[in-house]
């Protein structure tokens, strides 16, 4: 509620009175009068739907799309990548919000086809035409760029913040709607992200849900669960956080815009607060910090102990380590990514393991950080260990990752 009640504030400060409002203000702040009480660890972890580049091409459309971020709120308007055919038939489940893993071959060009069919911006009272690159049709016909994030590419494909789709109505320049953009996936194996990149209206965008994961395979890493955790053991966490509306739907600042945004509920993979039931055995767990402005300082802690639990971190935004190293904490910046193994052989049946924050808000912390908006978000989520055996690999600090390879 800081967040809303601050904004407000600030509105009426410079107005001089409410009249003074924008409408799309005054409604935005009502609605947001009464941030909800989302239970915690009630809704189960939803794992998006992996799309496996197999040499034919790649289609997406990105679209509007209505979620339920938590059983207890109602559903909120939405954007996400939806895996379809080349004549726009779905592949695999609806995507309500993101969009589906995609994973590559390392020297196996990928030809991904991005189609816009946005038809109403979510978030259309926070933008603000003030900034650079903001149109007035964004409301109706939000502009998108595709950017691989990360990734090895070339400009043509590179998704930049000019490069949107499709033509907007002014006759402004554009690339074609659809797009095709073209991956070389020349780099070793590595977490990738891919996500929108319009000019003004990027955070908006991402916000609202234009983000999913892109995993690039190699020999050292070829996702058959020989050497390290895949399948059910291999998990992608894009960690997000969010304030929502009384009605369930997502509230963003309004216009005008402010430089950082913090969220007041941690959403992982679409929901807020989620558990995960896992086995007995390794995960590999793909984490990405998905939020506006928002460090996060992860630890993981066994409910029924308080005990802090180690675990390996065996790769980072460029790719996999020579070896993993052992942590019992990991600080994430906004954009970062990090490629955990957990090991949950040791726990009893039942045991509760939390994954928690302690990074200051905003980062690193100040005197004025509430007076900033920053707000604490100390539990994420929680994994739940049941009876049965999982993946029993051997996953050490000095298990080999990576050959040696030469940079050219």
């Amino acid at each position: 509620m800081d967040v809303s009640r601050r904004g407000l504030l600030r509105s009426a400060a410079f107005g001089g009175a409410a009249l003074a409002v924008p409408l799309h203000w005054a409604d935005l702040a009502a609605r947001a009068a009464a941030t909800p009480v989302v239970p915690r660890f009630t809704d189960p972890l939803t794992v998006p739907h992996v799309v496996v580049d197999d040499g034919r091409p790649v289609h997406l459309s990105i679209r509007n799309a209505t979620h339920r971020f938590h059983s207890s709120l109602g559903e909120a308007a939405t954007l996400a990548y939806q895996a379809t055919t080349a004549d726009g038939s779905r592949v695999g489940p609806a995507s309500t919000y993101l969009g589906p893993t995609i994973v590559v071959r390392r020297g196996r060009s990928t030809e991904l086809t991005a189609e816009n069919r946005i038809t109403h911006h979510p978030l259309a009272g926070s933008l603000d035409p003030t900034i650079h690159g903001t149109l007035a049709t964004d409301a109706e016909q939000a502009r998108t760029a595709l950017h691989l994030h990360g990734g090895n590419t070339a400009p043509k494909s590179d998704g930049g913040p000019l490069e949107t789709f499709p033509l907007d109505s002014s006759g402004a320049a554009g690339f074609a709607n659809p797009y095709t953009y073209s991956y070389r996936n020349s780099q070793e194996a590595a977490g990738l992200w891919y996500h929108d990149h319009a000019l003004g209206i990027t955070r908006l965008n991402v916000y609202a849900g234009l983000a999913a994961g892109y995993l690039i395979r190699d020999d050292d890493d070829d996702g058959s669960g020989t050497r390290l955790p895949a399948g059910d053991y291999e998990i992608p966490l894009i960690i997000q956080d969010k304030t929502f509306n009384r009605d369930g739907s997502q509230f963003y600042d309004p216009s005008p815009w402010v430089p950082e945004f913090f969220g007041d509920t941690p959403v992982v993979n679409g929901t807020a607060y989620p558990f995960h039931d896992v086995r007995r055995g390794q995960y590999r767990f793909r984490v990405y910090n998905g939020s506006n402005a928002r460090f996060y300082r992860l630890s993981l802690r066994e409910k029924r102990t308080g005990g802090v639990l180690e675990f390996l971190q065996i790769g980072s935004d460029g790719g996999l380590l020579n070896n993993p190293v052992k942590l019992l904490r990991l600080l994430l910046a906004p954009g970062e990514r990090a490629d955990l193994i957990v090991d949950f052989r040791g726990l009893p049946t039942g045991a509760v393991v939390e994954m928690q924050n302690n990074a200051a808000t905003p980062f690193p912390g100040s005197a004025e950080s509430s007076r900033n908006g920053g707000n604490q978000i100390g539990k994420i989520m929680q994994f739940r260990v049941d009876n049965t055996r999982g993946w029993d690999g051997d996953v050490t600090t000095g298990t080999k990752l990576r050959a040696q390879k030469v940079f050219r």
